[in-house]
């Protein structure tokens, strides 16, 4: 019966699904939370794709840190174990040095200084050097923010202030090298331990823009916040460049197109986000801190010219910090 029916459909010319027919799965990871605005951007990127691709590609979702932490997804993405992944740059800095300029400590005055950075030359000198070292392309520029300083006891005001803290940072060498010269003591611990690590004492503070530390529930635990504004974190959208090369020029320009769509979409969730962040905060008990940033500012010239070295020197850096002109 079975076959007299197979029989049939091709008689009539009736198509018969076959594994052909399925769209490609991608997978596509990153740390935040399925609320958090990168997972939005994620889905508006998976949906331009499917749209682009008439259907023949389905990208799949993977929040919250279910393929790992982001160093991970990295090097899975680097051995094409993963295709896609939205990866912090201090994450990437690990990897190629020149991404730690978007983690200069006060080198942006505000988005669209960040935004023309990343969409002119320096952007696009990045994206290079990570691609020729590594193998993994930058399809777009996600974005955190800028992000400031949580604490347990007290307020940041002044540098003085940071003296003996221990502040919880990511293992990055901007981090580090920043919290140093304020005179506080950087702790570098993974984002999916800094919750328990600030719960215990372990560290006396937290950083972070304000949507992870509500990501990550932190302001259940502390809450002075203190807007030092120190360290802008992007988050690029990034692919395999041996998966990149075997696609069809159509396909990737699908994919180009859907992760400036992407980028586009984030940028405004971003604009439209940060007041109402800011006043769900103070309506949850946090007391939201204005910081003189200029003292602190002043005390980061050490690690440029540390930086400045590591990727044959200045010139970038005065490019990126030229671009608010």
């Amino acid at each position: 019966m079975a076959l007299r029916m197979t029989l049939m459909m091709v008689a009539t010319g009736m198509a018969l699904a076959t594994p052909a027919d399925a769209a490609e799965v991608m997978k596509l990871g990153h740390i935040m939370s399925p609320k958090h605005q990168v997972q939005l951007t994620a889905q508006k990127f998976a949906d331009e794709v499917k749209a682009r691709t008439n259907g023949a590609v389905e990208i799949q979702l993977f929040p919250s840190g279910q393929l790992g932490q982001e160093k991970e997804m990295f090097e899975s993405i680097r051995l094409g174990s993963l295709e896609l992944g939205f990866i912090a740059g201090n994450a990437i800095e690990g990897f190629e040095a020149s991404e730690g300029i978007f983690s200069l400590p006060y080198a942006f005055v505000g988005h669209d200084h960040v935004y023309r950075v990343q969409d002119g030359p320096v952007g696009k000198e990045i994206a290079k050097r990570v691609l020729d070292k590594t193998g993994v392309r930058y399809l777009a520029f996600g974005n955190i923010g800028f992000r400031h300083t949580l604490t347990l006891a007290r307020p940041v005001r002044t540098p003085a202030d940071f003296a003996g803290l221990k502040i919880r940072v990511p293992p990055s060498p901007a981090f580090v090298n920043a919290f140093k010269l304020l005179g506080a003591n950087p702790t570098p611990i993974p984002g999916g331990e800094m919750y328990t690590a600030l719960k215990t004492g372990v560290v006396d503070g937290v950083e972070g823009a304000p949507d992870i530390l509500l990501d990550f529930k932190m302001f259940e635990v502390a809450k002075n916040y203190s807007l030092t504004g120190h360290i802008y974190t992007d988050i690029p959208l990034v692919i395999a460049d041996r998966i990149w090369k075997a696609m069809t020029p159509e396909r990737q320009k699908a994919f180009a197109d859907a992760a400036r769509a992407a980028e586009l979409y984030e940028r405004e969730l971003i604009k439209q986000g940060e007041t109402a962040t800011f006043d769900n905060l103070q309506k949850a008990g946090v007391t939201i801190v204005k910081v003189d940033t200029a003292p602190m500012r002043a005390k980061m010239t050490p690690y440029y010219d540390e930086f400045a070295k590591r990727i044959g020197g200045p010139a970038l850096i005065t490019q990126a910090i030229d671009a608010a002109k």
